[in-house]
């Protein structure tokens, strides 16, 4: 993770922003020359934060080309929401007969910051209490690798909804 109150941090939080306001679209070039001159930081930050976004699904890296702004292709989107619903069913399955009243009273108040979210038009609050959701039913498991697994799944769904969701 980019080190926070550094140069890095700054470039890290810009481009993350205009991704997810989608001020820069899926596909785009990100020229690491433009950065440096655009934030007043050096070429070092710039990678070092085009590194962080490329490890969270948000930036692809493509050796001798440079840096681009993530892109899903239908069939891609179809597999994620698919393994996130396969995910899902064996999560449940595995660890129904555990949830407590305050486990739905929480799980519960997921879906309302969602729908709050949603209502007031803010993508990054609503991706993540998706987030949450997801994660406090594969937590519920106590399946280490699942949890791993799951989470690589609903964060590039969030990668893709801010993207591609048309919130704006």
């Amino acid at each position: 993770m980019v080190k926070n109150d550094t140069p890095a941090m700054e470039v890290y939080c810009a481009v993350r922003e205009a991704i997810t306001k989608q001020r820069l679209k899926p596909g785009m070039a990100l020229r690491e020359n433009s950065l440096c001159e655009d934030l007043g930081v050096g070429r070092s930050s710039v990678r070092t934060a085009l590194q962080q976004l490329a490890k969270e699904g948000f930036v692809e890296l493509i050796p001798n080309r440079g840096a681009f702004v993530a892109w899903f292709s239908e069939k891609q989107v179809r597999e994620l929401y698919s393994l996130r619903r396969m995910f899902m069913v064996y999560a449940l399955e595995q660890s129904i007969d555990t949830y407590t009243e305050e486990d739905i009273q929480y799980l519960q108040s997921c879906l309302l910051a969602q729908s709050e979210a949603f209502g007031v038009r803010d993508l990054e609050r609503y991706v993540e209490a998706v987030s949450r959701f997801y994660r406090f039913i594969m937590h519920k498991t106590g399946n280490e690798y699942l949890k791993e697994l799951a989470e690589q799944v609903v964060n590039r769904i969030g990668v893709y909804l801010c993207l591609y969701d048309n919130f704006y």
